[in-house]
């Protein structure tokens, strides 16, 4: 998909949804290899500038350099889940791919039906001697999210703001909170904000506008496609918001901080060479720092403002993370006692 000028998306994704390929299949004319590959995305589909459009990115790089055959479905509904990714396998294709954790139970339930199917679930884990699993080390590159933040933060105040308050979205909050506390132990992170609703654009931008009022110049997103609201917020304060899941930089160029990227376009593109040499190996493969899983964005619109001293320090703490010489709490238990919190 062509990224859209920013006030473009934010109306598209307030209105419509973007959701440009509901239930449809279609094949690619790519057809060198006799491997065919369909990817079922989750409810919130291609257009979610997130998981689901990474994970489309590296079926496509697939497609060109592997020269597969690609077919494609999106899902109105989790309803969906299980009846397209049944019909993947019954209409031949090879490898299917499902899009997030929230597929555990329909990509099991498909596995077991077509066992000489493989699958691959980005971002979930099973036990199927068919299926490989995709699992981000995120909390990593929300440490460093929050270690940047930390760094520039003029006011020491940093707001949070979730869709849900769940274990999943925990540890990107108390990685993020950790790394910002290691960088600049006077940060004050103030209480975080939950949304209820992965799409709920306005309700991010307001609660972001809040945080912005309250004295925190930098807000950090764990929200799918709603994100987009801590956006709109940070342009009309001039202050900065930080992207998750996908490169959500170019959004609102110069104020969006960083975005916390999950690699996911990387991720897939790699299990579909190796399944191209004949080495698909069911279980679970750990995408981190250190092969490519997930990281910073380019900060192509930010980086010239940095300080070279905080660029030293985020090369210096990068290392580390990569080499295993730092602990990240990943629950609120972990954290309170990593930062005597009561």
């Amino acid at each position: 998909m062509k990224h859209l000028p920013f006030a473009v998306l934010a109306l598209c994704a307030l209105t419509v949804g973007c959701k440009p390929n509901s239930n449809e299949i279609t094949g690619s004319t790519k057809t060198g290899s006799s491997l065919v590959v369909g990817i079922v995305f989750d409810k919130y589909g291609l257009g979610d500038r997130g998981l689901n459009d990474n994970a489309d990115a590296g079926l496509i790089k697939a497609q060109k350099e592997l020269h597969f055959t690609g077919r494609m479905v999106d899902c109105k509904s989790e309803f969906d889940y299980a009846p397209n990714l049944d019909a993947m396998a019954s209409q031949g294709a090879d490898i299917v791919i499902g899009v997030g954790k929230s597929m555990n139970e329909a990509v099991a339930a498909a596995a077991k039906k077509h066992p000489g199917t493989k699958f691959i679930l980005v971002d979930g884990i099973l036990n199927f001697p068919n299926v490989q699993c995709l699992t981000f080390r995120d909390e990593q590159s929300a440490y460093l999210a929050g270690y940047l933040a930390g760094l520039v933060t003029k006011s020491k105040q940093l707001g949070f703001v979730a869709a849900v308050d769940s274990p999943e979205v925990e540890k990107i909050q108390y990685s993020f909170q950790a790394g910002a506390l290691t960088a600049n132990p006077k940060v004050q992170l103030l209480k975080p904000k939950f949304t209820n609703d992965w799409t709920a654009i306005d309700r991010v931008r307001i609660a972001s506008t809040e945080f912005y009022k309250a004295g925190a110049d930098i807000v950090f997103h764990d929200a799918g496609r709603g994100g987009f609201g801590a956006f709109v917020a940070a342009a009309a304060a001039n202050k900065f918001a930080i992207g998750n899941e996908s490169d959500q930089d170019y959004v609102a160029p110069g104020r969006v901080l960083t975005s916390s990227v999950k690699h996911a376009d990387t991720a897939v593109f790699d299990v579909l060479k190796d399944a191209a040499d004949g080495k698909f190996v069911a279980g679970t493969r750990v995408f981190e720092l250190k092969n490519g899983g997930v990281g910073l964005s380019e900060m192509r619109y930010t980086k010239k403002g940095l300080d070279p001293a905080v660029l030293k320090k985020m090369a210096e703490v990068t290392d580390k993370l990569k080499d295993g010489k730092i602990e990240i709490p990943v629950t609120e238990a972990a954290y309170n006692v990593m930062f005597h919190k009561k």
